[in-house]
């Protein structure tokens, strides 16, 4: 139903500071044909992810401190923070 065309950035100028710039990245997708789809992004702050061969413990829930999650990353509810967690959307093409 969707084809992942890719994914761009538009960066604003950190200065001479590696990381100090502030920014915002887009996922491009195309719509085949009609039907709902979920897609799953996840957000993953600067060496805070892991691969599923490194380890298999969940990370601390979103919505509580310290508390484990179902899956390795916690569903985000709001802003990103400093924590891993998925953005879930919900796509309906007509």
């Amino acid at each position: 139903m969707l084809e992942y065309r890719g994914k761009r950035e538009e960066i604003e100028d950190g200065g001479d500071l590696v990381g100090g710039g502030d920014g915002t990245r887009f996922f491009d997708f195309t719509a085949r044909k009609s039907g709902k789809a979920t897609v799953m992004l996840l957000h993953c702050p600067m060496g805070s992810c892991h691969s599923g061969t490194e380890s298999a413990t969940p990370y601390p829930s979103a919505s509580a401190s310290g508390t484990p999650s179902m899956s390795p990353y916690p569903t985000a509810t709001s802003t990103p923070d400093d924590r891993p967690a998925f953005f879930v959307y919900a796509v309906t093409v007509r």
